[in-house]
């Protein structure tokens, strides 16, 4: 299965057409996430259902590193704050923290459940949230489990979170129907609005951070005071 595609912004700004610059075959299927770009556009990263999490050099497509998890990594890969680390999901119920540099493994978390949404850091790198059919915040110095909220065992929610301004809330969709808002000190469940069907998509904040705003299954976009 082809994977990466870079196109060059100069070659298509001037014929009107992309160009491809280069291109990455996985043996499995990167259809569920998004691939992670460094800061400074040196590196991509990405997962694939092949397993592995890979790091490719963006200037010509060559592997830097890959690393094998135990089943289909289907979340999009999240840099740190500083670029320096990398938290990916996996559906063998770990998340995985890697050195963004050479992919090697600082820690492992089990949070038995099989996570698929692309984890969210916070602003001061410290923690790391993930979502499956609960939220857990992980502490980046060892993935220790800081707190766990259940949402509904029955659903996994594929919906990258997303935090408040002062960052006290987590905004997370669900598969059961809802969007709801967590306290990141503890995980306590602040409010939950039911929509008509399943919320996959990203949650938005809007940018004075008043809105939550939110696309579900059922057809409708939703925009919910966010109480800031």
């Amino acid at each position: 299965m082809l994977t990466f595609l870079l196109l060059s912004a100069a070659i298509h700004a001037a014929s009107g057409r992309p160009e491809l610059v280069w291109k990455y075959e996985t043996s499995g299927l990167i259809a569920y996430s998004s691939p992670a770009v460094s800061s400074d556009g040196s590196m991509v990263y990405s997962g694939s259902t092949d397993r592995y999490v890979y790091a490719l050099f963006a200037e010509n497509g060559t592997l830097a590193w890959k690393y094998e998890t135990g089943a289909s990594v289907y979340g999009s890969a999240a840099l740190s704050p500083d670029g320096e680390w990398l938290a990916v999901c996996s559906q063998d119920s770990y998340y995985y923290y890697f050195s963004a540099r050479n992919g090697t493994v600082k820690w492992a978390s089990y949070i038995k459940a099989r996570p698929a949404a692309t984890p969210v850091f916070s602003s001061d790198g410290s923690a790391v949230y993930a979502v499956a059919n609960l939220i857990v915040a992980l502490s980046v110095d060892d993935g220790s489990i800081v707190w766990r909220a259940i949402c509904n065992p029955t659903y996994w929610s594929e919906s990258t979170p997303a935090l408040s301004q002062d960052e006290s809330t987590l905004c997370v969709g669900r598969a059961d129907n809802k969007v709801s808002a967590f306290s990141t000190v503890d995980g306590a469940l602040l409010w939950a609005f039911e929509t008509g069907y399943r919320v996959y998509a990203e949650i938005i904040l809007s940018p004075d951070y008043s809105l939550v705003v939110a696309g579900s299954s059922d057809s409708q976009v939703y925009a919910l005071s966010s109480g800031e």
